[in-house]
């Protein structure tokens, strides 16, 4: 009604969906905020999380048990349970072994992985090499196959640790642990702008720019 005008509509924006304007506000042209594991691993939340989880899963008690009739019996003796209770080489406990093994597979698209080293059939050692020295790739039917420097490993031969899903809760994340990344740089560097934060709250014309 004369002589007033009516509001403009307000557009509204998200973090959890951000189109390229939003993604935009913070220097992202490419259209996604996702970030590699190198740097996801930076934000100390990320890395607190990884920790907490694969450092509670080594302390975790082992058992192994042998199914006698109707009834399951402990194997003490069973020569993988020393290496993963005990010592599971010279140079890494079985409490290490287990926390680096789950966190390759909070971290890691292929899991967790680690050659068990045989000694007249038996088990002697596990380890872990670094990442690219044993690989592993699937068959159409899901079927593992582990490559160490192009030979072929026997599936008795490996531990693989792997996720409930095809990528690892930090890929699956990396969008949302991406924005974080930037939203730290932004209050820890030049601050944030009103409009900034007004666009994040879904305010279309925060027009001023006084920093906090």
């Amino acid at each position: 009604m004369w002589p007033f005008k009516p509001k403009p509509p307000v557009e509204t924006k998200s973090l959890s969906n951000p189109d390229a304007d939003l993604l935009a506000v913070f220097g992202i042209t490419d259209g996604t905020a996702a970030v590699p594991a190198s740097v996801a691993l930076g934000v100390p939340a990320v890395a607190a999380a990884v920790r907490a989880i694969s450092e509670a899963a080594a302390t975790l008690p082992l058992t192994v048990k042998r199914k006698v009739g109707d009834a399951e019996a402990d194997v003490p003796e069973f020569p993988a349970l020393k290496l993963l209770a005990g010592q599971a080489n010279p140079w890494t406990s079985g409490f290490e072994m287990i926390r680096d093994l789950m966190a390759s597979t909070l971290t890691r698209n292929e899991g967790g992985l680690a050659f068990i080293n045989r000694v007249d059939g038996r088990p002697a050692e596990l380890i872990r090499y670094d990442v690219g020295v044993l690989t592993v790739s699937y068959e159409p039917s899901g079927e593992p196959i582990y490559r160490m420097s192009d030979r072929i490993v026997p599936p008795s031969d490996v531990v693989h640790v792997r996720g409930a899903f095809s990528k690892c809760p930090l890929d699956m994340c990396a969008e949302a642990i991406g924005v974080a990344v930037l939203l730290e740089k932004h209050a820890a560097g030049d601050g944030m702008s009103l409009p900034i934060i007004g666009k994040l709250l879904g305010h279309a014309d925060a027009g001023t720019t006084q920093r906090y």
